[in-house]
């Protein structure tokens, strides 16, 4: 028997303004808050700007 994964769908307005307010792609945004949910973490952490270690 496999574990069951959950879809992860972040809400496209709160990555909107994130990306806005920060000045980064909404794409990278999108993709740090689903790898933030699924508990990987996202290459963009490294950066002292990314999403991930500050949302």
């Amino acid at each position: 028997m496999g574990a069951e994964r959950a879809a992860v769908y972040p809400e496209y307005e709160d990555c909107a303004r994130i990306a806005r307010e920060r000045g980064i792609p909404l794409e990278e945004v999108y993709a740090a808050a689903r790898e933030a949910a699924t508990g990987r973490t996202p290459a963009a952490e490294s950066s002292p700007d990314s999403c991930a270690s500050s949302c």
